[in-house]
């Protein structure tokens, strides 16, 4: 289903909500969260709440994310406003329909991405393997693994946002800092707010693991792990990013 739901993105301007349906059998249960109702109706419901815009707008997916329980995410927004998120969709596939679909929409309506810088860690160690944390919105299914690090203050720099960071999830403060090695820009919602996030990558270079002793605790950041390249490549857990493994093959050869 994964692979029929990025092909739904990659075409997303030939299809509309209604053949996203037909294509996934779609008909099971459907929980709006923004009202708290809970609706056990089919395709035709499902296909009112996405037609209150208006006959002629259609659903537009943003790129999809593939849980570990089977469920897959992503953004939506309307074809009418190509640059406004809308709020969040959760589906958990049965076969190659769709059991339950959770939406979450934004509160007061879609909204334009706020930009945001970040900076991130990339803590290496022999073996080779890598420091990830366990994030997860609250209120929301699905998790996913992200390298430590953080938005940047406005009056910060790079380096010193990244130490920040660091000395409040890790406890860490003498490091090395490396060269950047990666960068990303990526759309998300967090706590009704959504984000267009430029992210830079940079690599610290370890003599050997070592056990993170946070400082400050974020209710979004949960346990801590080393993580092989085998096991990144292995796993059906969402990384990011989604190229980690061959980041990390690529920094260790």
């Amino acid at each position: 289903m994964s692979a029929l739901l990025r092909e739904y993105h990659r075409r997303h301007d030939e299809r509309d909500w209604a053949g996203l349906a037909s294509l996934f059998r779609l008909d099971g249960e459907l929980a709006i969260h923004g009202d708290a109702k809970l609706r056990a109706r089919g395709p035709s419901e499902i296909e009112r709440v996405f037609r209150e815009r208006g006959p002629d707008d259609a659903l537009v997916l943003g790129p999809p994310n593939a849980h570990v329980d089977g469920a897959l995410s992503a953004t939506y927004g309307w074809r009418s406003d190509p640059d406004l998120v809308a709020g969040e969709l959760y589906l958990l596939p049965d076969g190659d329909a769709i059991r339950r679909i959770d939406i979450y929409p934004l509160p007061g309506g879609p909204k334009e991405p706020e930009d945001r810088e970040a900076i991130r860690a990339l803590f290496v160690a022999p073996g080779p393997c890598v420091l990830l944390l366990r994030c997860q919105e609250p209120g929301k299914p699905g998790w996913w693994w992200i390298a430590p690090g953080g938005g940047r203050d406005e009056s910060e720099d790079d380096e010193t946002a990244l130490r920040r960071e660091l000395a409040e999830e890790l406890g860490v403060e003498d490091v090395a800092i490396g060269p950047r090695i990666w960068t990303r820009s990526h759309t998300f919602v967090w706590r009704d707010r959504v984000f267009r996030q430029h992210e830079r990558f940079h690599l610290v270079q370890l003599a050997a693991p070592f056990e993170p002793k946070p400082r400050v605790r974020d209710e979004g950041i949960g346990e801590h792990r080393w993580w092989s390249l085998d096991e990144l490549r292995a796993t059906r857990e969402i990384v990011a990013p989604s190229e980690l493994a061959g980041i990390l093959a690529s920094v260790t050869r």
